[in-house]
Protein backbone atom coordinates (compact mmCIF):
# COMPACT_ATOMS: atom_id res chain seq x y z
CA UNK A 1 0.00 0.00 0.00
CA UNK A 2 1.56 3.45 -0.50
CA UNK A 3 0.96 6.64 0.79
CA UNK A 4 1.62 10.78 -0.06
CA UNK A 5 4.58 13.23 0.68
CA UNK A 6 3.87 17.08 2.54
CA UNK A 7 2.89 17.73 -0.70
CA UNK A 8 0.59 15.23 -2.24
CA UNK A 9 2.64 13.48 -4.41
CA UNK A 10 1.58 9.45 -3.97
CA UNK A 11 4.19 6.87 -4.05
CA UNK A 12 3.48 3.42 -4.71
CA UNK A 13 5.44 1.74 -1.44
CA UNK A 14 4.55 3.62 2.25
CA UNK A 15 8.32 3.64 2.87
CA UNK A 16 8.70 5.92 0.14
CA UNK A 17 6.64 8.01 0.91
CA UNK A 18 7.72 8.78 4.73
CA UNK A 19 11.13 8.94 3.08
CA UNK A 20 9.84 11.92 1.31
CA UNK A 21 8.04 13.38 3.79
CA UNK A 22 10.78 13.29 6.23
CA UNK A 23 13.04 14.98 3.62
CA UNK A 24 10.88 17.52 2.55
CA UNK A 25 10.48 18.25 6.85
CA UNK A 26 14.56 18.69 6.58
CA UNK A 27 14.27 20.72 4.28
CA UNK A 28 11.70 23.27 6.09
CA UNK A 29 13.42 23.36 8.93
CA UNK A 30 17.08 23.59 7.04
CA UNK A 31 14.87 26.80 5.21
CA UNK A 32 13.62 28.35 8.52
CA UNK A 33 17.12 28.03 10.28
CA UNK A 34 19.02 29.57 7.19
CA UNK A 35 15.97 32.38 7.83
CA UNK A 36 16.60 32.78 11.55
CA UNK A 37 20.55 33.20 10.91
CA UNK A 38 20.15 35.62 8.57
CA UNK A 39 17.78 37.72 10.65
CA UNK A 40 20.12 37.78 13.18
CA UNK A 41 23.27 38.73 11.33
CA UNK A 42 21.11 41.13 9.83
CA UNK A 43 20.12 42.60 13.36
CA UNK A 44 23.53 42.88 14.16
CA UNK A 45 25.20 44.39 11.34
CA UNK A 46 21.96 47.12 12.16
CA UNK A 47 23.50 47.38 15.79
CA UNK A 48 26.85 47.57 14.72
CA UNK A 49 25.93 49.81 11.87
CA UNK A 50 28.88 52.52 11.70
CA UNK A 51 31.68 50.37 13.49
CA UNK A 52 31.25 48.09 11.16
CA UNK A 53 31.30 49.98 8.58
CA UNK A 54 34.70 51.42 9.81
CA UNK A 55 36.14 48.51 10.61
CA UNK A 56 35.56 47.40 6.49
CA UNK A 57 37.40 50.59 5.66
CA UNK A 58 39.91 50.30 7.87
CA UNK A 59 40.60 46.61 6.63
CA UNK A 60 40.64 47.80 2.90
CA UNK A 61 43.37 50.40 4.02
CA UNK A 62 45.50 48.64 5.96
CA UNK A 63 45.32 46.10 2.15
CA UNK A 64 46.19 48.93 0.00
CA UNK A 65 48.82 50.03 2.15
CA UNK A 66 50.24 46.31 2.28
CA UNK A 67 50.13 46.06 -1.32
CA UNK A 68 51.70 49.63 -1.93
CA UNK A 69 54.91 48.33 0.39
CA UNK A 70 54.97 44.50 -1.13
CA UNK A 71 55.19 46.30 -5.15
CA UNK A 72 57.80 49.08 -3.74
CA UNK A 73 59.99 46.07 -2.02
CA UNK A 74 59.83 44.04 -5.01
CA UNK A 75 60.73 47.03 -6.80
CA UNK A 76 63.68 47.53 -4.99
CA UNK A 77 64.69 44.09 -5.05
CA UNK A 78 64.19 44.44 -8.70
CA UNK A 79 66.87 47.19 -8.92
CA UNK A 80 69.21 45.46 -6.50
CA UNK A 81 69.73 42.01 -8.77
CA UNK A 82 70.29 44.08 -11.90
Amino acid sequence: MGGYDLYGNYYPRMVDAENAEMAQCAAIDARIALETVEQQAQQRDDEQGHDSQQFREYVLRAISDLAKRIEALEVSREGNDG
